[in-house]
């Protein structure tokens, strides 16, 4: 009776840490696309500031001609 006792709680932690792996994998590709649309905002924001960079040199050579 203690082996079949003890059979038993192996059988429920082996789903319990099936339960727990499942659940950590998911935060995992969770935290994985948020990364990674993270890394798109950095690219976007990125060109945008070169953009306006340019932008600005721009505007510095159109007011050195009226200066």
């Amino acid at each position: 009776d203690d082996i079949s006792h003890h059979s038993i709680q192996i059988s429920s932690a082996t789903e319990e840490q099936s339960a727990v792996a499942e659940q950590l994998n998911e935060h995992i590709l969770s935290i994985r696309n948020i990364a990674a649309s993270n890394m798109a905002a950095v690219e976007d924001t990125n060109k945008a500031s070169d953009e306006l960079a340019g932008l600005i040199n721009d505007l510095k050579a159109v007011i050195r001609n009226f200066g």
